[in-house]
């Protein structure tokens, strides 16, 4: 056995003197009774198949001490806290407080940390990426796609790599199976790698997960009126589209209506559509039952009576119904959004007096104070059936960093949960002539220091003409080093997409209503042109999908 010449019989985890001789048959039920040949990454995490090259890999394929194995089991690797049993020199127990995991785990020996790491690297890009990936959405290490790490484990392996570096026997158990096998684990030839791969915060990781989104909340309705998309001249279904393009997350509009546009059940048979293209949802709340945005914030009209205080209890009782209903629906979603640019307010309390707007004292005490209140109300509810929900709170002004950072510093100290700051984003609106690529990375990462929290482009988009029709006619200030056409469009959506996708300050951009050609007023915006067929920005989004999704 390689392990037996490499290591003098020194296994993986468990003797007390880590070097006994090999012995493969003894008593169980005690440590050094005899040694056994057992996977590193647990064959039942990916379903126990045996006719994959994985059962055999060498590099997963491990000499273990056969009552400790029995231990280590199916546990993640990770690392325990005070209470904890010792099994020669390994661990098992309850995960230490701050891990970012809360169950048992196993723990090897320090000395064998990085040799762990290093294998889990090797499996993952081996055995989980490429045409036909394992599935190992068993392993509580492993994220619901079943293919990517969980960010604490990501970390931690990181960890355990730099900090038990790469040894001789290491190197030459490398060697030894590359004339076995004939391959290498490059991740001990080039520890590094695995930093560009599975570091949560760098660019491009296959750990990061960055969501590019789409809000294509018309689709439905479009279709009951006939209106088809199409690409390579071909018509097929709208969600199916997007999610073939490269996009993996939709934006799913709720208005508090049972019923039309927008509705509670319009809204559910979208996130229905969008998850079964693979389109992973994420819900907005707009606590209206019509559009509230930048210049207002309507109560919804059955609302409108209540006192205060009873509103407060409808918001909570409400977002619980709603969260319950997709839940019951089996829409799986973790990110919320209470609410839709709302810097001046929220369901019916807004600062109507645009003058008033930017006193910041006067907003804290006759609009932020309330708001706060209502956020907190649906934010309780939704945890009521998610108590692991996360939150987005999105602003209009992505050039007002400071404005916006004192809005979220406001809401943070009156008890709202934020984990992500949200905007909206567009540059050819004339909202603020800071419209550049450069000044948008200089103000989303001002925010994004300021607060200390990651940054969400809920809402963006960029024409492909400069005559636009309808509401948003002056939707068509120059944007610097890009054209107000076809080919402008798709070049500054690659360019935006690179760019966010490379950001330490961004984690996820969602295009407002790429599929919306059906209105003369987005027609210019949408990624189809009037006829449905995809534009060249549509077309080249699947190029600009980012690394590892």
């Amino acid at each position: 056995m390689t392990d037996e010449v490499l290591y003098g019989c020194k296994v993986f985890y468990a003797p007390l003197s880590n070097s006994f001789e090999p012995v493969q048959s003894g008593k169980t039920g005690e440590i050094g009774g005899f040694l056994t040949r057992e996977h590193s990454w647990p064959k039942e995490w990916w379903g126990g198949q045996k006719n994959t090259p994985a059962y055999s890999d060498l590099f997963n394929v491990i000499l273990a001490d056969a009552h400790t194995n029995g231990q280590k089991g199916v546990k993640p690797l990770g690392e325990v806290g005070k209470n904890y049993q010792q099994f020669g020199i390994s661990k098992v127990g309850k995960a230490r407080e701050g891990l970012g995991f809360e169950d048992d785990v196993f723990e090897p020996a320090d000395e064998f940390k990085g040799d762990f790491a290093r294998g889990y690297f090797y499996f993952v890009v081996r055995y989980m990426t490429g045409g036909e990936p394992l599935n190992c959405s068993k392993s509580k290490m492993v994220g619901e796609n079943g293919i990517d790490f969980q960010n604490w484990a990501a970390k931690m392996l990181l960890n355990w790599s730099q900090n038990d570096p790469i040894s001789q026997k290491e190197n030459d158990r490398n060697e030894a199976i590359f004339q076995i096998q004939g391959n290498r684990n490059p991740f001990i030839d080039h520890p590094e790698w695995a930093y560009f791969i599975f570091d949560p915060d760098m660019p491009g990781s296959k750990t990061r997960k960055f969501m590019l989104g789409a809000d294509a909340n018309y689709s439905l309705d479009m279709m009951k009126q006939g209106f088809q998309w199409k690409t390579g001249g071909k018509p097929k279904n709208i969600f199916r589209i997007l999610s073939e393009a490269g996009f993996n997350y939709f934006r799913v509009r709720i208005w508090t209506n049972e019923d039309g546009p927008s509705g509670l059940n319009y809204s559910l048979k979208t996130a229905k559509q969008s998850s079964n293209a693979g389109l992973k949802p994420y819900l907005v709340l707009f606590l209206s039952d019509n559009w509230a945005d930048y210049v207002k914030q309507p109560v919804p009209e059955k609302w409108k009576k209540l006192s205060f205080k009873d509103k407060i209890r409808k918001v909570r009782q409400y977002s619980e119904d709603t969260a319950r209903v997709f839940e019951n629906a089996g829409i799986k979603t973790d990110i919320y959004e209470i609410g839709n640019e709302i810097d001046f307010g929220i369901c019916g309390e807004f600062a109507e007096d645009w003058g008033v707007r930017f006193n910041i004292d006067w907003m804290k005490k006759n609009i932020w104070k309330k708001e706060a209140a209502i956020i907190k109300a649906a934010q309780e509810g939704v945890q009521k059936n998610n108590p692991k929900a996360k939150f987005i709170l999105h602003l209009t002004q992505w050039w007002n960093p400071d404005f916006c950072g004192v809005f979220f510093k406001n809401m943070l100290s009156e008890g709202v949960q934020i984990d992500e700051l949200g905007l909206s984003y567009f540059p050819t609106s004339g909202l603020n002539y800071s419209n550049t690529l450069d000044d948008f990375e200089k103000f989303v990462g001002r925010l994004s220091a300021d607060i200390k929290k990651p940054v969400i482009i809920c809402e963006y988009a960029f024409p492909s003409s400069e005559k636009i029709e309808g509401q948003f006619f002056n939707w068509n200030k120059t944007v610097p080093n890009y054209t107000l056409t076809v080919e402008g469009q798709q070049r500054w959506n690659a360019d935006f997409i690179d760019r966010c996708e490379k950001s330490k300050d961004i984690d996820g951009i969602f295009y407002w209503s790429p599929e919306w050609y059906s209105d003369k007023m987005w027609t210019d915006f949408s990624l189809f042109d009037k006829t449905g067929a995809a534009k060249r920005a549509m077309e080249m989004f699947h190029a600009c999908l980012p690394v590892g999704r």
